[in-house]
């Protein structure tokens, strides 16, 4: 049976053939001579044209680099911006805690004042619970109401120590010292009826 004949399949795939040279003959020397070798010669070819697709490449990677440049020169200067704006908000802290302590100690000044003038047994009123701020405004509120009015601890210019603190508008009329106990009881049963 005859084998089959293999026949070459085409395929989109280039095939590499080597350039074709002719053959080097070379001829046999005698004892004693010795000829120069030639060496093969080679068809000269086309020049190669320049590979366009390298070139694009080539130019691509350079405006890659470029770009990666302008984004390092940008990544330095903002971070050399957030370390300013970094210090300036550590300035801007520093400056706020000393204005915040200077605000506390004069609100607690203004606290303890108005403490002073409310009376020793009404200071118990104040609530505890509360900042230096609202104390005071709970004190403000308390005056505005009145709670701190009739509880004053200086003494009444009225009142005289050994004197009745209610005299009657009028004189008694009578005297009791020489009366019996059963007059002056009549005498106090008249008075009620008027």
């Amino acid at each position: 049976m005859p084998e089959p004949i293999n026949e070459p399949v085409a395929t989109n795939e280039p095939t590499a053939t080597p350039p074709v040279t002719e053959p080097v003959v070379t001829p046999k020397a005698e004892p004693g001579k010795v000829e120069p070798v030639k060496e093969p010669t080679v068809e000269p070819t086309e020049p190669t044209k320049p590979d366009t697709t390298n070139n694009n490449d080539l130019e691509a990677l350079k405006a890659e680099i470029e770009r990666l440049k302008q984004i390092e020169a940008e990544k330095s200067n903002l971070e050399q911006t957030i370390g300013n704006l970094q210090k300036d908000l550590e300035a801007l802290k520093t400056n706020s805690n000393n204005s915040v302590k200077e605000y506390e100690a004069v609100m607690n000044k203004m606290l303890e004042a108005q403490v002073k003038d409310i009376p020793e047994n009404m200071r118990a009123l104040i609530p505890e619970n509360m900042t230096p701020s609202e104390k005071i405004d709970w004190i403000n509120k308390a005056h505005e109401l009145g709670l701190f009015k009739g509880t004053q601890t200086e003494p009444n210019p009225n009142i005289q120590i050994g004197k009745a603190l209610n005299p009657a508008t009028g004189t008694q009329g009578k005297e009791v010292n020489g009366l019996s106990a059963s007059t002056i009881i009549a005498m106090g049963y008249s008075n009620t009826k008027k």
